[in-house]
């Protein structure tokens, strides 16, 4: 469900993930953008070893739509000088019941981050990150993203009910962000629980920590 990588047309690698996908207004002379999406061959093993963390959470969010930051570009930058336009990047709220993998290693010069039982903001990175939205505000165009796609072996139903877990991946930023996503997570994929002795298979393994170079902060952070 979830991807791991992003690139332009021009072939330029960054990281995105599928969910909370922004949509473009297209007017007159814009140009129409389009997300185009791959599956990823990427196994549970893999995601295993490019995750600082792995954890089991409440399959149900706490809240779907915690706001991070809110982006606002006046009127007086607009392609057409018609409206200001907002852009807010949002993170999921769960709750962590089960710590499978943490890594505890600094991947930005800060204190090194583990998680712990309770509340976890995760974050998709949209296809369309915050540089995007503030070309495409500036000049009325934008670029078609290609986003691959992790495809969960055990797929966790959008609609979760009281009681169900999964697991999630996560990773964190290689580099410093804006203060307010300093207690945020990047969400790379997820698994049903049929997964979970597949996951731990992995990190009972050694050298289960890999940290890939594509990982990225959201742009214009």
């Amino acid at each position: 469900m979830i991807s791991n990588f992003r690139s332009s047309k021009f072939g330029v690698p960054l990281l995105a993930l599928l969910a909370g996908v922004a949509a473009f207004l297209v007017v007159e002379e814009a140009r129409v953008s389009e997300v185009h999406y791959e599956d990823s061959s990427q196994s549970i093993e893999d995601m295993v070893r490019l995750s600082q963390h792995v954890v089991v959470v409440e399959a149900k969010p706490l809240d779907p739509s915690v706001v991070i930051k809110k982006h606002v570009w006046p009127k007086s930058t607009h392609y057409r000088k018609e409206s200001e336009t907002t852009h807010t990047e949002l993170a999921t709220l769960y709750k962590v019941v089960e710590v499978l993998k943490t890594a505890g290693q600094s991947m930005t010069g800060s204190p090194p981050r583990t998680i712990k039982l309770g509340n976890l903001k995760a974050y998709d990175v949209p296809a369309y990150g915050v540089a995007d939205h503030k070309a495409y505000h500036e000049t009325g165009m934008s670029e078609s993203p290609v986003v691959q796609r992790y495809v969960s072996k055990d797929p966790v139903s959008d609609v979760a009910t009281a009681g169900t877990k999964k697991i999630l991946f996560l990773q964190d930023f290689t580099r410093e962000v804006a203060p307010e996503f300093k207690d945020v997570f990047i969400l790379t994929g997820e698994e049903g629980m049929k997964s979970k002795d597949a996951v731990l298979k992995v990190i009972n393994s050694k050298s289960t920590d890999a940290y890939p170079e594509q990982i990225k902060r959201p742009k214009g952070n």
